[in-house]
């Protein structure tokens, strides 16, 4: 076949070879009034369940019921009345009233004599099972998101306890000290068979004022721990272990357990700064829980801030005798704990690997040297946004 015979091949088969296409398609006539339907073929019937006779002479609005305010629908009448092609999805509705998505596809045909428009021709293809599965995905995304919000305020709510009488042991010591001192400054003015110590009291001063200090300090470490941080931020490894090792100094010092920070090349580390802050908390926590458990009287937690050549990392190990091997492939799972009954629900390390997925951060366990050892690691060429 020529070129010629082709063209009237397709003349003459035009509808035929519409009716035998998949998807629904509609020709409608923009010369007269309304732009109304004068075709449709066998697949627009079987989606929409219109009759040819039904459909011809129609508006296409009617497809939409009174669906009519989809913000895409404007964007398809702005196409027409320029006489421009568009490519988008409209929600539509079969006789029967069952909600059909389409992707639509819209086309000016032009006479190749006078380039003045003939025809619109409107491809509907139903997306509506895809279209549904990604509302379903998106939906179940949401919830996970909803879910891993209630999980962390749960797993906070779990330990303000155990904050606020960290606060409490935190500030006795220095809240004595300022007694103490406002005390012996007063009596010095007081004083009248003395000359007045103009030094004694200066250095009273400068007590109360470091004592003071520190209060203030830790004050805004723990309003900064409870309070809705949800931008991640560069910060350094360092300062992170620092600033929450001062959240919990005094409950280490009342447990006897001995900390080291060993630094061997910092760096920073884009995250939610009191997330990460509660990972961390939470294997401090953990080691304190298993010393108390197995009675270890020389109890120490090392940290290591250190690096390969691909990743950053931080270690926390402890010397409490480790984890049993035959679970310590599941501790990372829901609901799963090595504490005795009554002492842990499982959420504390299955919410600490939840928070460091989403920074694409690994963590990993393993027994070294007498004790449990928490692997923090994350690619260098994955986080270089710092």
């Amino acid at each position: 076949m020529d070129k010629s015979e082709v063209k009237d091949f397709l003349k003459d088969h035009f509808f035929d070879i519409f009716d035998q296409a998949g998807n629904g398609i509609i020709i409608t006539d923009p010369k007269q009034e309304d732009n109304p339907i004068i075709y449709v073929n066998k697949a627009f019937s079987d989606i929409f369940e219109y009759s040819y006779e039904e459909s011809i002479g129609k508006n296409c609005r009617f497809l939409q019921a009174r669906d009519i305010e989809q913000k895409n629908i404007k964007l398809v009448r702005q196409a027409i009345k320029n006489q421009k092609q568009i490519h988008t999805i409209l929600r539509n509705y079969t006789k029967s009233g069952k909600l059909v998505y389409n992707e639509v596809k819209i086309s000016p045909i032009f006479d190749e004599d006078t380039k003045k428009i003939k025809f619109f021709l409107s491809i509907h293809k139903d997306i509506s099972n895809q279209f549904e599965l990604q509302e379903k995905l998106k939906k179940e995304h949401e919830s996970n998101l909803e879910q891993e919000k209630f999980i962390l305020k749960q797993s906070k709510l779990a330990s303000m306890g155990e904050m606020i009488d960290a606060i409490a042991h935190q500030w006795l010591n220095p809240l004595t000290l300022i007694k103490l001192f406002s005390q012996e400054s007063e009596r010095l003015l007081k004083e009248d068979k003395k000359p007045l110590k103009k030094e004694r009291i200066l250095s009273h001063h400068e007590k109360l004022i470091v004592q003071i200090d520190h209060l203030v300090s830790t004050l805004n470490e723990f309003r900064s721990f409870y309070r809705p941080d949800e931008d991640s931020q560069c910060i350094s490894a360092k300062t992170m272990i620092e600033s929450t090792l001062l959240l919990i100094k005094d409950d280490l010092l009342k447990h006897k357990i001995q900390t080291t920070v060993d630094v061997k090349e910092d760096f920073e580390i884009k995250v939610v700064k009191n997330q990460f802050k509660h990972v961390i908390l939470n294997l401090f926590s953990n080691s304190r829980d298993a010393f108390e458990e197995k009675n270890v009287e020389q109890k120490t937690i090392n940290v290591l801030i250190t690096e390969d050549e691909t990743h950053h990392i931080i270690k926390v190990s402890d010397n409490a005798g480790g984890i049993p091997s035959n679970v310590i492939g599941k501790i990372f799972e829901p609901n799963f704990t090595t504490k005795s009954s009554g002492k842990g629900s499982g959420v504390g390390l299955y919410l600490c690997k939840q928070i460091l997925d989403k920074f694409h951060i690994i963590i990993e366990v393993s027994n070294e040297n007498d004790g449990a050892c928490f692997t923090i690691k994350y690619q260098k060429d994955l986080h270089k946004i710092c």
